[in-house]
Order: C-alpha cells, then sequence, then structure tokens
C-alpha cells in the first residue's frame, strides 16, 4: 500500500470512528431518558442491554470502545507532524495527565472486574440473573453504573491512553 492509499484509509477509519462515538454517545445519552420506567437511571444500561445488528451480537459499548481505541491510533498517525511541533513542556504536562489517566483507569478496569465477580458470586443463587444487568450503586446511589458498562469503558481509556503515552514517546525520540 503507498502512502496516499494509507493515509485516506486512516483518514476514512478516522471519520467512522468519530461518527461512531458521537452516535453511540448521542443514542445513549437520549435512551436512558426513556428506557427506564422506574426513573431509575443506570449508567451505561442501555447501551448494554442492546445488541446490534442482532441478538446476541455486539453491543454499542463494544463499538464505542473499537471506535475510541481506532479513533486514538488513528488521530496520531493523522495528526503526527502537528503532535511533534509541540513544545516539551507541554508535551511533559500532555504525558503526566495520560500517565494518571491510564494508571485510573486501569485500577478502575480491575476494580470493575473485582465488583463485578463478587455480584455475579451473591447473584449465583438466583435462577435467572443476567449478567449484563448488574450494576453497582456506588459512588452515588442516584445514580449507579451497569458493570459491563464501567468495565469495558474503563478498559478502553486503559488502552487508549495507554497507546498515547506510547505514541508520543515514540514521537518524541523521533526528534
Amino acid at each position: 500500500m503507498n502512502n496516499k492509499t494509507n493515509k485516506k484509509m486512516i483518514d476514512l477509519i478516522w471519520i467512522v470512528s468519530v461518527i461512531t462515538i458521537i452516535i453511540i454517545s448521542a443514542y445513549g445519552t437520549i435512551q436512558t431518558y426513556y428506557y427506564n420506567e422506574s426513573n431509575k437511571i443506570i449508567i451505561g444500561e442501555v447501551l448494554v442491554n442492546v445488541e446490534i445488528p442482532a441478538k446476541n451480537f455486539a453491543k454499542p459499548i463494544t463499538y464505542f470502545n473499537t471506535a475510541l481505541v481506532l479513533f486514538t491510533y488513528t488521530s496520531f498517525k493523522k495528526y503526527d507532524n502537528q503532535i511533534r511541533n509541540i513544545s516539551h513542556n507541554s508535551l511533559f504536562i500532555i504525558k503526566i495527565i495520560l500517565i494518571i489517566i491510564a494508571f485510573n483507569s486501569l485500577y478502575e478496569t480491575m476494580y470493575n472486574f473485582f465488583i463485578w465477580n463478587a455480584l455475579q458470586i451473591s447473584e449465583f443463587s438466583e435462577l435467572n440473573y443476567n449478567v449484563d444487568m448488574l450494576y453497582i450503586q456506588f459512588p452515588d446511589t442516584k445514580f449507579p453504573w451497569n458493570m459491563v458498562f464501567a468495565t469495558k469503558f474503563f478498559y478502553g481509556l486503559f488502552i487508549s491512553s495507554t497507546y498515547s503515552l506510547f505514541a508520543m514517546h515514540k514521537i518524541e525520540n523521533k526528534e
């Protein structure tokens, strides 16, 4: 593949990723207010309780995470030259922020897996529980988080921030 074809492919993937992120975010935000009849909002549940394009296929949160990781990757390919022109001080600050995001999102991913596992064990005696519908009422009991959503979201954030650190380090060392 030549550079022109490669650039077109990167641009296409970048655009599809942005559109996917926007559509799924808008869908999740809008549906949250119409989805739950009991007026109890469970963050992320609408992105877990639907499968697209058919039952037992991928959930919107899976598409969102895939788009997030592809967006991160293609952004670094697409804006490589602009990133090189960032001052060393600004680059240092961005990298510190990315380290904080990577650390916290890894922690949240592990925490969510442990809580999700504990919830599954506690619900195991129920014959008809759905693992996708488990949620935690922490830190705010008014807005609990769906465990599938929380785990996938923070895992995607961890992968994106870790790749961003790697890519920025690689770009910085090319100079």
